[in-house]
């Protein structure tokens, strides 16, 4: 595996039947606090975006307001904010991912952990690279 200076989590798969299984990934305690949301969706470029509640708002009204005669624009609508899920963090530091979302990322039992301003990224670490890293920010108007 390649090193890497971000925190690794780990994603962890009850043993249940494929229907019903969900994935779990394992929160750093400082994230975010048992029973609070997150909102999980899918980033433009094969990862996941996890966002608090209070940071989620806003970048989806921002994300919303992005002018539709732009087709990169009604593609970012569609796979941020139409894949948006609201999750409950439990007791273990734990937040459910559904399957297509982990699918979508090639998440396996490990991911690397990614803090960017006022999300965080998740990223199969072989797809990982500074270069990808961000870059759906370039996207949003002002940039």
């Amino acid at each position: 595996m390649p090193t890497n200076p971000h925190q690794t989590v780990y994603i962890t798969q009850p043993t249940t039947p494929p229907r019903f299984r969900r994935r779990y990934l394992t929160l750093p305690d400082r994230f975010a606090p048992a029973g609070s949301n997150l909102i999980v969706t899918m980033g433009p470029t094969g990862f996941l975006l996890l966002f608090s509640e209070k940071f989620w708002v806003p970048q989806r009204d921002k994300i919303l307001l992005l002018p539709g005669d732009d087709p990169r624009n009604g593609a970012l609508k569609r796979v941020i904010v139409g894949n948006a899920r609201t999750e409950t963090v439990d007791k273990r530091h734990r937040v459910v991912v559904a399957n297509d979302l982990c699918e979508f990322a090639q998440l396996g039992k490990i991911a690397y952990w990614v803090p960017v301003a006022n999300h965080v990224e998740v990223w199969n670490p072989e797809l990982f690279s500074p270069d990808n890293c961000c870059s759906w920010l370039n996207y949003l108007p002002g940039k």
